[in-house]
């Protein structure tokens, strides 16, 4: 029987095997095909656009004042080229430049600025980064993607990622350099001088768009390390020493919420990694995640250098999501740590069981459904895949209330509050001078909202 294990699935001739083979055929050519390749799939993406038509507001909050009415109005008041430094200014501890270019691209083609409108680009950035990690899997498990499809449907339009999906700056932040780092990816590995060039673009806009583009970039050198091209390693190598250098330019450290006290920054990093399942039980739940993880992966993690290339963007994700998720907790870590289970950061924790689940798979159909109905040892793999999708589809109802409350509430707040930011005097006078440009005018949108 052991010898029949490794032997081509056309010399086999078990009725067990045929059996199994002929009912997951027939599974997969009905009705049952198309409902979860496409029904489970698109569900919560439909889920999450209805609740923004809802619930969005053309009404500023926090960080949309200064990063896009200001960067704006500064932009339209300053001459050429002065103006196209602003679009470099740093914000906090970021260079925002993404967030601040599509702002004026925004403002040029529709003469104004409406926040509505960004976030329904954010909608788009969404739908992107989950079409790039869908051609991701794909490549990865040709066979059986529909049922990880499933699964990061469910996680990128998790109900909870209220702050990404209904705060205009933060989305383009959050969205943009996780989608440019995993379509850097994606176009480094292609051949053609076209889609090198495109490739080390994307790889400058992930610098320049959040602060942990510093790590997507340096996974990305790693991809092409391990990837076996030279000269591509070469090309990303230079343009993160050269763009991440760059970054530094004229920079000032402003960030008072840094620390390196382990006892702060251990229980936030925990909070963070299992910050999809829960709060009061972020610090066992990331113990559990990160087990797993390890137990999954980290045979191929130490065999790195004879890695099978196929997992290797998984493997450059999954750095990437936890090494942003490490260094939040040093630069977030004297903040309370309710802060690590923030909507704008749960993305993060969402990457990881992307990557989990999609390598389980990628095991489960390397090693054949049909072999493991001969291998006692394999065989109890199978049924991780429904588990994980139920598992997965709870999270997601449970997550569902939270995040309704949250789109409630935030519109209230952004309704009935005069201005949704710390400093209320430059907040009107961020407005004022946007108003009397034509840029945006919040009263406008206060009379609209008190006629509806």
């Amino acid at each position: 029987m052991s010898q029949q294990i490794h032997l081509p699935l056309h010399e086999m001739n078990m009725p067990g095997i045929n059996m199994f083979n002929t009912t997951l055929e027939s599974f997969t050519n009905s009705w049952k095909k198309y409902f979860f390749k496409y029904v489970l799939i698109v569900f919560p993406i439909f889920v999450q656009f209805l609740f923004i038509c809802k619930y969005s507001l053309n009404i500023p909050r926090y960080d949309d004042y200064d990063s896009i009415i200001e960067l704006v109005t500064n932009f339209q008041t300053t001459a050429f080229p002065g103006n196209i430094y602003h679009l470099f200014d740093q914000h906090i501890e970021h260079r925002i430049f993404t967030t601040r270019l599509v702002s004026v691209l925004y403002y040029k083609v529709f003469g104004n600025i409406n926040f509505r409108g960004l976030i329904f680009f954010n909608f788009f950035l969404a739908v992107l980064l989950f079409g790039s990690l869908i051609h991701v899997i794909r490549k990865i498990v040709p066979r059986y993607w529909h049922y990880v499809a499933i699964v990061v449907s469910l996680c990128c339009f998790d109900m909870i990622n209220t702050e990404n999906s209904n705060w205009a700056m933060s989305g383009i932040q959050n969205y943009g350099v996780t989608l440019f780092f995993i379509s850097s990816m994606i176009l480094y590995g292609r051949n053609g001088k076209g889609n090198t060039i495109a490739a080390f673009l994307l790889q400058v806009l992930c610098i320049y768009t959040s602060g942990n583009g510093h790590v997507a970039s340096l996974f990305i050198v790693i991809y092409n390390l391990f990837s076996g091209s030279r000269k591509k390693f070469v090309i990303s190598l230079l343009t993160m020493l050269v763009f991440s250098s760059l970054y530094y330019y004229h920079y000032n450290s402003v960030n008072s919420t840094f620390t390196d006290d382990m006892e702060k920054v251990l229980p936030f990093f925990l909070h963070a990694v299992g910050s999809h399942f829960s709060f009061d039980y972020g610090i066992p739940a990331g113990v559990v995640i990160l087990v797993i993880f390890f137990a999954l992966l980290g045979r191929e993690i130490i065999k790195l250098p004879r890695l099978d290339k196929t997992i290797l963007p998984l493997l450059c994700i999954a750095g990437y999501a936890i090494a942003s998720q490490v260094l939040m907790s040093f630069f977030r870590g004297n903040l309370p740590v309710v802060v690590s289970y923030s909507s704008r950061y749960i993305g993060y924790s969402h990457l990881l069981l992307i990557v989990m689940f999609t390598y389980l798979v990628f095991r489960i159909e390397k090693d054949n459904f049909s072999l493991m109905m001969v291998d006692n040892t394999h065989r109890a793999r199978i049924p991780l895949i429904p588990i994980v999708i139920i598992i997965c589809s709870i999270s997601y109802l449970y997550n569902y209330d939270d995040g309704k409350k949250a789109y409630e509430g935030m519109h209230h707040i952004l309704a009935t509050e005069r201005y949704y930011f710390p400093d209320s005097v430059k907040a009107k006078r961020i407005t004022d001078d946007a108003c009397r440009l034509k840029i945006y005018c919040i009263e406008n949108q206060r009379i609209e909202l008190t006629e509806e």
